[in-house]
């Protein structure tokens, strides 16, 4: 269970059933990773001028933590990190059961079709598999007028 500290010991036996004293008591707190996210926009193929990602953030025993995002030129299935990386980076602290969100704001060029994908992070460092991904066109505004 999840937060749980456990206690351990060990102890030798030789071939003829000789035993060894018992080790000292070691310990560990187990701690589970949080889910896989699910994407929550922008929508798949969507065009886009402000492309704010954001996914679903849960973890079965209810760390915070953080979502990570990726932007790539090519797509990869769920659990598989995307190709051609782009850009990267996270969302803010959330609670479970919220949507963490991060807008690019380099790299990402007019009219190119881009793929993105999230990964869950709890406050213990334990980090879901990777989203497959879904693609967005950037549609970056026009320059002004000129007269």
């Amino acid at each position: 269970m999840h937060g749980t500290t456990y206690y351990w010991q060990a102890q030798g036996e030789d071939a003829l059933g000789g035993q060894s004293d018992w080790t000292a008591t070691r310990s560990f707190v187990y701690d589970a990773v949080a889910s896989d996210p699910t994407l929550a926009g922008p929508a798949d193929g969507a065009f886009t001028v402000s492309p704010a990602l954001a996914a679903s953030y849960a973890d079965s025993d209810s760390d915070s933590g953080t979502v990570n995002f990726r932007v790539c030129t090519a797509s990869a299935a769920a659990g598989a990190q995307c190709t051609g990386l782009v850009t990267s980076g996270a969302s803010a602290s959330v609670a479970s059961g919220a949507s963490g969100s991060w807008t690019p704001t380099t790299g990402l060029v007019h009219g190119t079709v881009y793929y993105w994908q999230a990964q869950a992070q709890d406050s213990y460092g334990g980090q879901s598999g990777w989203t497959a991904t879904h693609s967005f066109v950037y549609n970056s505004p026009p320059s002004g007028a000129v007269l």
